[in-house]
């Protein structure tokens, strides 16, 4: 099942955002458990996100743990 990312307008903009000022952009997702304490998180670049909405085959490629902490490595957010 598909979970919505944004609207395409939003989507669009954060495109543009990331186009336009070459800064990577990531959207970070968590489902399941609490706001605080998710059961999965992921951690999506934005030029992946090709719909509003993001469906499993997306989602398990950018799977993290969500008790560690974020770190850059290689021009990815981990």
């Amino acid at each position: 099942m598909a979970k919505v990312l944004s609207n395409r307008d939003q989507l669009k903009r954060y495109k543009d955002y990331f186009y336009k000022t070459k800064i990577p952009l990531f959207v970070v997702i968590g489902l399941g458990g609490a706001s605080y304490d998710p059961e999965f998180m992921f951690c999506i670049p934005i030029e992946e996100a090709k719909y509003p909405e993001l469906y499993p085959s997306i989602l398990e490629n950018y799977e993290r743990n969500p008790n560690k902490n974020f770190f850059w490595k290689d021009g990815i957010l981990m």
